[in-house]
């Protein structure tokens, strides 16, 4: 058929449809069988989910359970479908079958014949299966186990051409599992410093059959702003297996239609539409949280051919946002600024590391994501960092960030280890950066890509022995993988997001250094990690002034509520067999308690319960007020410079969540209830905020913003109290302008003039001029907690009321003041403040309970004897007493 009647047909016949063309294989029944054992399950699914399910395993997360079943890894596994289909989708001319994720290695048969085998837990893989699809099918995946498989290759490698690829072995505290980095899988499914060893198993996406004419694998979104004349240009791409020659395409979003003739092609190709042009004023931005609206529009294609009654269709969300990643000299600095500007808005970005949410995929559901992101968000965030050693995040977590406002900084999934460059290698994960780049790249939220974490600081210092003796063929290595292969990739399909070879790294000054640089870590260049569990971190010089803080924090132990699900009670002492188990960071333990005995005294109770669950208080408070100073601290040098060093645009503390209930580095528990430092977080990233801190002698704040440009003028009152008083032995207030810079000097006294003996802390609350509405407000203490012994505070709730089904209003009553007010319950929510300092006689303070969790829970969270009775309260003084709590 011509061009010219084609497209005569195709104007006739525009509302044509067709019928439902694809069968999911994830909507029944699968067997899963090994050498012995066979069930039926439901997929998606993991083999240690779908025993756990069938009661041949009990819940994998619970004592040492990692390690009693690391059999499952070990052995292949088999998933079995029996499915049929219809005379009509036979007679189709296509027949493709799509894995959008087997989870890894994996031999594929279908009606006894071996179609394909796939290798990578990233990428979704088609056959074509015209020749062996009949009315009745057996599906067979074969899938190998994944330590072995790893083994296998790393042994290959050495044998073939001469050297290991580091690390060899997993470091011994982490009872993992070693050569992760040679099976393209979720990288800490080996096991990581604060996770378990769950090498998974399975299938984790769907199974599609189409036996559509044309089918669309991935609907690119390419945005340009001409500066000149005001418009955006809007360039779609489709990539198209097609057994047909031609279509048309009709295309666009909202009222910006196009319509297009396509000539086809059998094998996958791509497909640049005629672009569509818009003026500023026919669409809104998209912007960040905090700066303005998430505005979304819906680019479609429809694929149409009258003849055979065929329209394809494909949809994704997008918005309209600029991203740049400046990097250019700074006035009185040696080196290059690094931060992002969002519609030519620079951007602080505040927030946390995000790792996945759970060792089994299939149990991070809708309800999870959204706890997290709201958590989040309710924390005064607006960054995630997704880090290179879990996974590409499933599609509703982007779309969360989305339509939340979430900047999103998004590491490949390559992370604390050097990675093979064999022929076999670089096309497997060639063919997962096309995939996952055209998958993920219409996404607003994304604003950066990065190739690694900490793979290029981990050569340039020389992190395990083998680097050292093979220092230039690994980096001729790692410049092959980042620099050759990945980034021409990430060009082609996604050319305008900024992209990063690792992280840390100094930004683009790799150019000058051979793409591995001396010093990753140069606070002049591109960001920084940094952690010190050594130093005290009530003293603020001991934090870097970098250009962007990508990683940073301190341990903790989780609540007893969490640890509880996993343990019993008799494990649950300070350096038990279990907790000592459970914590992979090596040395951990011994570094929270020498941070808390830094500045706090040891807990006085005997009974080893008591013991360890003051311990998890302490080491709460450390992580909480620790995060806190060096998160403060980086907002302070937003616009500062101090010898070169600082104008910092980014904290992204490590790390939000938790994969299981063990000590980490998370503000987030595993089931997503706050630690004390989520609820600090939520405090020190506000908009505006006020930060105090001592140092050298002298009492300082800072008025901290992320929007210079508020037009008023505040008040700072300052109030030091002593702790056996509420009346204030010393009240100020100072007058501040309005803010012209995002960090401001707003105050600066010596100790000795305000308090002499030290004995004391600061409040210093900000407000705007002739208000009563508190803006911020922050705690410094003068001295630490071993100077002296605190007054009983008496706290004791007082009255406890319902403001709605899931809202309680829990009033607090103290003679003294209190240190680190801690509440609990074993409900599921969150309180409105906790972990706070109270220096007043009288607070009030609201319970969220999570609505999400079923009418059960909200008939128990009604009953306000049942409430009060699940309400524990407490504060540092109870410590130190010889009554257990």
């Amino acid at each position: 058929m011509n061009v010219i009647l084609l497209k005569i047909l195709l104007y006739t016949f525009m509302d044509i449809t067709s019928g439902i063309k694809t069968i999911d294989l994830t909507e029944s029944m699968w067997i899963l069988s090994n050498k012995s054992i066979s069930i039926s399950v439901n997929v998606p699914t993991s083999v240690h989910m779908a025993l756990f399910k069938n009661g041949l395993i009990n819940d994998p997360l619970v004592g040492y359970r990692d390690r009693e079943y690391s059999w499952i890894a070990d052995q292949n596994w088999i998933f079995e479908k029996q499915f049929s289909v219809s005379s009509s989708l036979l007679d189709s001319q296509s027949a493709i079958i799509t894995f959008y994720g087997l989870d890894t290695v994996c031999d594929i048969f279908l009606n006894n014949e071996f179609i394909g085998r796939t290798e990578n837990m990233f990428l979704a893989y088609a056959f074509s299966i015209k020749k062996q699809i009949k009315l009745q099918n057996s599906l067979k995946l074969v899938f190998f186990s994944p330590t072995l498989y790893s083994s296998n290759k790393s042994e290959y490698y050495f044998h073939n051409y001469g050297y290991q690829i580091p690390p060899v072995l997993a470091p011994k505290a982490q009872h993992g599992r070693s050569h992760q980095n040679f099976i393209r899988k979720e990288q800490c499914s080996f096991s990581w410093d604060w996770g378990p060893s769950f090498p998974t198993i399975g299938i984790w996406k769907s199974i599609i059959i189409s036996f559509e004419d044309i089918f669309i694998d991935e609907f690119l979104v390419h945005l340009t702003h001409n500066d000149d004349k005001n418009t955006w240009q809007v360039v779609l791409e489709v990539i198209i297996r097609s057994s047909i020659k031609e279509a048309l395409a009709v295309y666009g979003f909202g009222k910006f239609q196009k319509k297009q003739v396509l000539e086809l092609h059998h094998d996958q190709s791509k497909i640049t539409l005629e672009p569509i042009e818009v003026q500023d004023t026919e669409v809104e931005l998209w912007w960040p949280i905090g700066y303005g609206k998430q505005v979304l529009y819906t680019a479609q294609v429809d694929i149409i051919h009258p003849v055979i009654s065929l329209v394809t269709h494909k949809e994704v969300k997008f918005g309209f946002r600029k991203v740049e990643l400046i990097q250019e000299p700074i006035e009185g600095s040696e080196g290059l600024s690094f931060y992002f500007k969002i519609n030519k808005v620079p951007i602080f970005l505040k927030g946390a590391n995000w790792i996945p949410a759970d060792s089994f995929q299939e149990r991070v559901t809708r309800e999870v994501l959204e706890n997290l992101i709201n958590s989040s968000l309710d924390a005064n965030m607006n960054a995630l960092r997704v880090w290179g050693g879990g996974i590409y995040e499933q599609d509703l977590f982007y779309q969360l960030t989305d339509e939340r406002g979430i900047l999103v900084w998004q590491d490949l999934m390559f992370a604390v280890a050097l990675y093979p460059v064999n022929e076999e290698f670089l096309e497997i994960v060639s063919k997962e950066i096309y995939f996952q780049v055209r998958r993920l790249q219409h996404h607003p939220s994304i604003i950066a890509w990065s190739g690694n974490n900490e793979n290029e600081a981990a050569i340039s210092q020389n992190w395990w022995n083998e680097v050292k003796p093979n220092k230039k063929r690994l980096t001729d290595d790692y410049v092959k993988l980042y620099v050759d292969t990945i980034w021409p990739i990430v060009r082609s399909e996604d050319p305008l997001r900024p992209y990063l070879f690792s992280s840390p790294s100094n930004g683009i000054h790799y150019k000058e250094e051979g793409y591995i640089s001396k010093n990753p870590q140069n606070p002049l260049y591109g960001d920084v990690h940094f952690y010190d569990y050594k130093s005290n971190c009530w003293n603020v010089s001991i934090f870097p002034n970098p250009r962007f803080a990508s990683e940073y924090g301190y341990q903790s132990y989780p609540s007893y509520f969490t640890l509880s699900k996993v343990t019993t009670d008799d494990e649950l002492t300070w350096n038990s067999l279990l907790m000592n188990y459970r914590q992979h960071h090596a040395k951990g333990n011994e570094e929270i308690e020498n941070l808390i005995k830094q500045n706090y005294k040891l807990p006085k109770q005997k009974n080893p319960l008591s013991y360890f669950l003051q311990m998890v208080y302490l080491s709460q408070i450390v992580q909480a007020t620790c995060t806190k100073y060096e998160s403060e601290h980086y907002r302070r040098m937003n616009g500062r410079l101090i010898n070169g060093t600082g104008h910092t645009m980014g904290a992204l503390y490590w790390q939000l969540n938790d994969i299981w209930q063990a000590p980490s580095w998370s503000s987030l528990e595993y089931g997503g209830r706050w630690k004390m430092l989520h609820y600090f977080v939520k405090d020190f990233f506000r908009e505006t905020a006020v930060s105090g801190y001592v140092h050298n002698g002298y009492l300082n704040a800072f008025v901290v913003t992320d929007n210079p440009n508020l037009q008023k003028t505040y008040t700072l009152n300052v109030s030091v109290f002593t702790w056996d008083n509420f009346h204030p032995i010393l009240n100020e207030k100072v007058e501040i302008d309005v803010l012209q810079t995002p960090s401001i000097p707003v105050y600066n006294r010596s100790i000795n003039e305000v308090c002499p003996n030290e004995k004391c802390f600061v409040k210093f609350t900000l407000l705007p001029t002739q208000s009563n509405i508190i803006v911020s407000e922050t705690n410094v203490f003068l001295t630490s907690f071993l100077a002296f012994n605190l007054t009983d505070p008496k706290i004791k709730v007082v009255s406890i009321d319902l403001v709605e089904p899931t809202i309680y209003k829990v009033t607090i009553n103290a003679k003294h003041p209190a240190a680190f007010v801690w509440l609990e319950t074993d409900l599921d929510g969150r309180f409105s403040d906790n972990g706070f300092i109270m220096a007043q006689q009288k607070v009030e303070v609201y319970f969220y309970g999570w609505s999400s969790n079923s009418g059960s829970f909200n008939s128990r969270l009604s009953n306000i004897e049942s409430f009060n009775s699940r309400l524990s309260i407490f504060s540092l003084y109870d410590l130190y007493t010889l009554q257990d709590v």
